[in-house]
């Protein structure tokens, strides 16, 4: 293995931290090492895109000259002529080699490179390629492989010999003798993209950002209008996860049917966003993977370490600490209702927490169903009364705005009902009870895994990660933050 960031990151025998780097799978720790000041990664639990920082002196110029990482800067990608974007399409969907051909020989690419590129996209280790390299996956990704064969992005050899000269980085953090004698652990952070480069000086210092969120992919940039007829939000994550070349991982326990759901001028991560917080889904892209999971799922799991405030000072695990309550929002019940356009009946739901927070306030839930097929806004009749508070029977109170109003997702069944119901109840719950822990470096901490909380009277009790942050300069520290976890949704 590389030397590998000793002389900067070496927390003292026998205990031992550091860091592997690599770029495309092409181990550069050894060209990074002489540089690297501070490492940084974070972990988040769903909505924010997790993160790495990197922070290297440049006192020799090289980062703002041959290791200044060229190929992707704010997703703007070199070189992609319409033919590409035609090939990519092509490959995505299926294309025969006798077709390719023709698109190859309308485009730029040599004899040679076609050839490569049938080689590649038509041989029985196509799918080993992918495993190998995510990057190929989803119609830019196809885009990504001809330019590496076209030569307009950087080859393997030349990020060996340049350090940091793509936009891909994966990092491993790695822990020798760190609770025991013989102990080895490791915390694989996953892939990132190159997001912004910050110059500073002097001294001269370069920091990299990346977020596991693609910016290379259409997810989080491309504004798109389209719609769901008949469906779930499966099929809906599925087709998005698809459309950026990511693998989906549904971890909901039950689908969620919805008659019709619209996406109007929307990225894709913002409207997959708003439609799982609807239905009290939590959603989050890493390591190229689109991950939809139900919170209450991860907090049922067990507690897999426990912190006590004895263990604070006198070289013990935790450095600081703070916690919080705040009852500011919380509420005792949530009642979704509405006037289904189709039937003209009341859809209600009222959900009440086992637990509830002492407040006394509930939550009301209006939301317009996406379907106005065959209703009476569609028709044009106006059958609103100041007696009934609706408006064009679209809902159980008044509406402010029509247009925006019927842009919402369809919630026509009793379950979907409660779902947003119980949804509502948890985002305004959950933050109730909270804790930050600045902990010595704890490679197990990660979003989603539970602790236990003793010794803190009043807030002790099981807690969710929701936030971690482990950072490695002078020395390795984890930061975690944590809410308490509810009981029955």
């Amino acid at each position: 293995m590389a030397e590998v960031l000793d002389s900067i990151l070496k927390i003292g025998d026998p205990r031992k931290v550091y860091v592997r780097v690599s770029y495309d799978g092409k181990d550069i720790t050894a060209a990074l090492t002489a540089s690297v000041l501070e490492f940084s990664y974070s972990d988040r639990a769903s909505k924010e895109s997790d993160e790495l920082t990197l922070k290297c002196h440049d006192r020799e110029n090289k980062w703002i000259n041959d290791w200044y990482p060229k190929k992707t800067i704010k997703g703007e990608r070199v070189n992609k002529p319409s033919v590409y974007m035609e090939m990519a399409q092509a490959l995505q969907k299926g294309v025969s080699a006798a077709n390719l051909q023709k698109m190859i020989d309308a485009s730029d690419l040599t004899p040679e490179q076609g050839k490569a590129l049938q080689t590649i996209t038509n041989s029985s280790g196509w799918s080993e390629v992918v495993k190998k390299h995510p990057e190929y996956k989803g119609v830019d990704g196809k885009i990504r492989l001809i330019e590496d064969i076209k030569g307009s992005s950087v080859s393997a050899q030349s990020v060996t010999d340049n350090a940091v000269s793509g936009t891909i980085l994966r990092a491993v953090i790695c822990v020798e003798n760190w609770n025991y004698e013989g102990d080895k652990k490791e915390l694989d952070c996953g892939s990132f993209e190159i997001d912004s480069v910050d110059f500073n000086g002097p001294p001269d210092t370069v920091t990299i950002k990346a977020l596991a969120v693609p910016i290379s992919s259409s997810i989080r940039n491309s504004e798109k209008t389209r719609a769901w007829e008949d469906t779930t939000l499966q099929k809906i994550a599925s087709d998005i996860a698809n459309d950026a070349g990511l693998e989906l991982m549904y971890e909901v326990e039950s689908d969620i049917n919805l008659d019709r759901v619209e996406q109007e001028k929307k990225s894709d991560m913002a409207f997959l966003l708003e439609l799982c917080e609807e239905y009290g889904v939590a959603l989050k892209v890493t390591d190229n993977k689109v991950i939809l999971f139900e919170e209450e799922a991860y907090e049922a799991k067990p507690i897999i370490d426990t912190f006590d405030k004895k263990e604070y000072g006198n070289g013990g695990r935790i450095l600081g600490y703070s916690f919080l309550q705040d009852t500011s929002g919380t509420v005792c019940k949530a009642v979704s209702a509405y006037k289904d356009p189709k039937s003209g009946r009341l859809v209600q739901a009222t959900f009440e927490p086992p637990e509830p927070p002492e407040t006394k306030q509930i939550a009301y839930v209006n939301e317009r169903p996406g379907d106005l097929s065959g209703d009476d806004f569609r028709e044009g009749n106006d059958t609103s009364s100041d007696a009934s508070g609706g408006t064009f029977n679209t809902g159980f109170n008044q509406f402010n705005d029509i247009t925006a109003d019927f842009d919402n997702p369809r919630a026509d069944r009793t379950d979907n009902a409660l779902r947003q119901a119980k949804a509502v109840a948890r985002e305004k719950n959950k933050n109730e009870w909270s804790c930050t822990l600045n902990l010595r470096g704890h490679i197990k901490m990660v979003s989603s895994v539970n602790i236990g909380i003793t010794g803190f009277g009043v807030y002790n009790g099981k807690y969710s990660v929701y936030d971690v942050q482990h950072s490695l300069g002078g020395k390795y520290t984890t930061v975690v933050k944590a809410r308490r976890c509810l009981v029955g949704y």
